[in-house]
């Protein structure tokens, strides 16, 4: 009896901490199980971990063997070859994948599904643009670029880092476009327990890869539905055409998303170019706030950057998602404080604002300690901000 019991304790101990978890060329420590298993899907066992070198945090997938089918095991090593040779920023980052005798092991970023993703109760009537806008960044780079079908777009492979940053994952039964058959695809999505959504049959009997189309409907309507957000998955059931499911008043920039117009696309490249620069998306605050600070801040002019932080962002703050505001525009705003110290001082003053909407918790991990590396800086610029705020 003591014996049995030791062995379930030395189990359950190498589980949690790697000695049984991941193999010991990677470098990586197991921490926790995510219970549900992520949503990834039903074979993956899915787990919190760090790094041996310095602590961050990642996500560890595992799939076991000797508890997997054979499909289960395609379709997890199809899904870490694809994603050990896709490389774009919004498609869900590997730092390592081993497959040995035992398992396959895909260490990501740390990640967490859409499902679990916490939208902020303010937000019921609010879009995340910025997440849309990112998948379907990502979903541009598979079709045009890399000239893939990925076979299980919707809801499910929608992953949020801590920050707030949307990633695409699930690349299970991703292949080539070439390759792609309607009726092999279908089944295999309705065999693989991957999803919930299966497409109609007959919207796979001209082009393949419409399939995409189909599950970025779903992204969509689920992205756009603030309530859908707060609620989560449960509340979440479209009919067989989803962009129905889509709000009114954002579905006429995502007609083209349609059951009627999917089924005579001929070119699923083009028309997620069309959306990725659609108006609605390229001139949306969420976007274009977002993409200055990511991508134009560091080559703009000292005068752009003074217009950005003066007037620009101060104008449209309140109007975004509150949820995006302590995620990923606070991280982002906060690295501007370290890499620019020059825009520390406009930096300061809407990090201020968002951290309003923080708890007790969240300001002490997440800004103290930034406002207490302003509060001990020489800077006048930061007396001054410091001074406005106060006043406001």
């Amino acid at each position: 009896m003591l014996n049995a019991l030791y062995k379930s304790v030395v189990s359950t101990v190498g589980n949690v901490t790697g000695l049984g978890g991941l193999p010991s060329s990677m470098k990586f420590h197991i921490t926790k199980k995510v219970v549900d298993g992520g949503g990834r899907s039903r074979f993956w066992e899915v787990y919190e971990g760090t790094s041996k070198a310095d602590g961050s945090e990642v996500t560890a997938l595992v799939l076991l063997k000797k508890t997997a089918t054979y499909t289960e095991i395609l379709m997890a090593r199809n899904a870490m070859n694809r994603m050990r040779t896709l490389r774009h920023p919004c498609v869900l980052k590997v730092y390592d994948a081993v497959e040995n005798d035992t398992g396959i092991y895909v260490v990501v970023e740390r990640c967490s599904r859409l499902a679990d993703f916490s939208w902020r109760q303010e937000d019921r009537k609010q879009p995340c643009v910025w997440g849309l806008y990112s998948i379907i960044s990502a979903l541009r780079f598979l079709v045009v670029d890399g000239k893939l079908v990925h076979g299980n777009v919707g809801p499910q492979s929608v992953f949020v880092t801590p920050k707030g940053e949307f990633r695409l994952g699930g690349f299970e039964l991703a292949r080539p476009i070439s390759e792609a058959d309607g009726n092999r695809l279908v089944s295999d999505i309705d065999s693989s327990g991957l999803t919930r959504f299966v497409p109609p049959r007959k919207l796979m009997s001209g082009n393949p890869s419409v399939v995409d189309l189909y599950g970025l409907a779903l992204v969509a309507a689920y992205l756009l539905n603030g309530e859908v957000l707060y609620r989560g998955e449960g509340s979440f059931n479209p009919g067989e055409d989803p962009a129905a499911s889509i709000p009114s008043k954002y579905r006429g920039g995502f007609r083209s998303l349609s059951l009627h117009e999917i089924s005579r696309s001929r070119d699923v490249g083009m028309m997620v170019t069309r959306l990725a620069n659609s108006s609605f998306l390229k001139e949306n605050p969420q976007v274009t706030i977002l993409h200055f600070l990511e991508s134009q801040l560091r080559l703009a002019t000292a005068v752009a950057q003074d217009e950005f932080f003066d007037s620009v962002l101060p104008n449209v703050l309140s109007s975004l998602p509150v949820t995006m505001q302590v995620t990923v525009l606070l991280h982002d705003l906060v690295q501007v404080v370290d890499d620019a110290p020059r825009l520390a001082a406009p930096a300061l003053v809407n990090l201020t604002k968002i951290g309003t909407y923080l708890s007790p918790e969240e300001f002490k991990r997440d800004l103290l300690p930034t406002v207490l590396k302003l509060f001990g800086s020489s800077d006048r610029k930061l007396d001054v901000g410091w001074a406005v705020e106060f006043r406001a």
